[in-house]
C-alpha cells in the first residue's frame, strides 16, 4: 500500500477515535468536550498527526480558541495514550493541534462577495470605469 494511502487511513481513524474520546467526555478537562476535529493530517512516515479544531460554538472568540487549543495540548499525552490503544500501528503518531481557519476564510470571502454584490450595479458592470 502507498505511503500516502496509508497515512490517509490513519488520519480517518485518528479522527473518528479522537471524536470518539472527546464526545464520551474521557479527559478530564470539561472544555474539550466542545471541540470537533474537522480534519487531520498524518505525515507519510505517520510521525505526525496535525489536527484540525474548531468549537461547537459558531463565533469562538481568540481567547476561547487559545484556551480550547491549550486544553487539547494539556491532554495530549493522555489522548496520544488512548489512540494507542486502538490503533495498530507501531508508534502513534505525535499529535499536534491547530486551529481550523478555513470556515472563518469561506466567511470572509462571502461578506467580499457580498459586499461587491452591493456595489455592481443591475446592469452587471462595476461602478466606475469599466
Amino acid at each position: 500500500m502507498s505511503d500516502g494511502r496509508r497515512a490517509a487511513r490513519l488520519a480517518g481513524r485518528i479522527q473518528r477515535d479522537l471524536m470518539e474520546l472527546l464526545v464520551r467526555g474521557g479527559a478530564r478537562e470539561p472544555l474539550l468536550a466542545e471541540v470537533v476535529i474537522s480534519e487531520v493530517r498524518v505525515t507519510t512516515d505517520l510521525s505526525l498527526a496535525r489536527i484540525y479544531v474548531r468549537s461547537m460554538r459558531p463565533a469562538a472568540s481568540e481567547a476561547e480558541r487559545e484556551r480550547l487549543l491549550e486544553a487539547l495540548e494539556r491532554a495530549g499525552g493522555w489522548l496520544r495514550r488512548q489512540l494507542g490503544a486502538g490503533l495498530r500501528v507501531r508508534r502513534v503518531p505525535e499529535l499536534r493541534f491547530a486551529w481550523d481557519e478555513r470556515i472563518d476564510e469561506a466567511a470572509r470571502i462571502e461578506r467580499l462577495l457580498a459586499e461587491l454584490r452591493k456595489e455592481t450595479p443591475a446592469g452587471g458592470e462595476p461602478d466606475g470605469e469599466g
